[in-house]
Parts: C-alpha cells; structure tokens; sequence
C-alpha cells in the first residue's frame, strides 16, 4: 500500500485495499475488513471515467455492502449498493452490472423491503445464467430464496435454495452452499 500511494494508480490501491479487507474478513477481523473497505470505497469516490478504477470500486463496494449487511448496518449497505448500480452504467462489463444489482437484492432484503429484494432478483437471473456466472447464480438463488421464505411463499424459497444447493455441491469450497442450507 504505501508504494502504491506513491504513484498514481487508484485501482491497483483499490484492488489491494479490497484483498487486504477479504483476508481480513476471512481471519475473522470483521472491523479490520470494513476498516480496509471502507479506504479503498474513499479512493473509488473521485470522480474518474477509467473503467479500471470503476470496476475495482464496484468490486470493493460489493465486498463492503456484504460485510455491513453481515455486521448490521443494511441501510449504509442500501446506500452504497445504490451507487454501485450508478456505477456500472458506465461500466462496459455485463458481469458489473449482475453483480452490482444482486448486492442491490441482497441490500433490499436485509432491510427488509422483500418485494424490491424479488424484483431485482428475479430481473437479475436471466443476465446471470445467460452469463453463466456461477456464483452469482447461487447467490440470487439464495437471496431469492430467503426473500420468499421471509414473505411466506415456501414453495418458492424451496425451489431457489434447491437449485442453489443444488449448483454448488459440486464446489467443496465453496461457502454458498452452508448460506443456502441456512435459509432452509
């Protein structure tokens, strides 16, 4: 960090402040990780149209609005999420645009707000198996999942968590698949 803040390459600082703050997450330092975030989310708010400082900003935003989510702050993580969708607008990466909505369902659910968490799913499901993105497959399944459960349409919930379960026992390490069994 400090040779980078030397030269002038706000998405490489961006990029590193996000790796520090998912290794951080990772050791279970959860302030340490929104510490490290929320630097990388300060250099991201200069006004910039390289699409490398955006992308790393949408990247770094996405690992924060989950961890405040995680640690109880949904409305910041609205918020933010919010700004990442402005964001990729400009963005020429189909993928940004996927991940920046599914952080928006995720955002609208842990504020409770189900129906908007639906709607942004369901609208964002198309992009990801057209993309054959993975895991943001399994996590709009997943928050799709517990936003019907949540709303009371259980054969719903069923089915997105199933299919998100389903998708990822393949991946032993990948940790979606205990987030879907959660919301069962």
């Amino acid at each position: 960090v400090y040779h980078l803040k030397k030269i002038d390459h706000a998405a490489e600082l961006i990029e590193t402040y996000s790796r520090i703050g998912i290794v951080r997450f990772n050791e279970g330092d959860y302030f340490g990780a929104k510490e490290a975030f929320e630097e990388g989310q300060k250099l991201g708010e200069m006004k910039t149209s390289d699409s490398r400082t955006l992308e790393a900003r949408i990247d770094n935003l996405s690992q924060l609005c989950i961890l405040l989510v995680y640690m109880g702050w949904p409305r910041r993580a609205l918020e933010l999420a919010r700004e990442m969708v402005d964001d990729c607008q400009i963005v020429n990466r189909r993928s940004a645009r996927l991940q920046a909505h599914t952080i928006l369902g995720l955002a609208y659910y842990a504020n409770g707000n189900l129906r908007e968490a639906i709607r942004v799913g369901l609208e964002s499901v198309e992009t990801a198996e057209n993309l054959q993105l993975r895991f943001w497959q399994s996590f709009l399944d997943i928050i799709l999942g517990r936003s019907y459960l949540m709303a009371g349409n259980l054969d719903r919930a069923w089915q997105h968590t199933m299919r998100a379960i389903e998708r990822e026992e393949y991946y032993p390490n990948s940790n979606l698949i205990d987030q879907a069994r959660q919301g069962l």
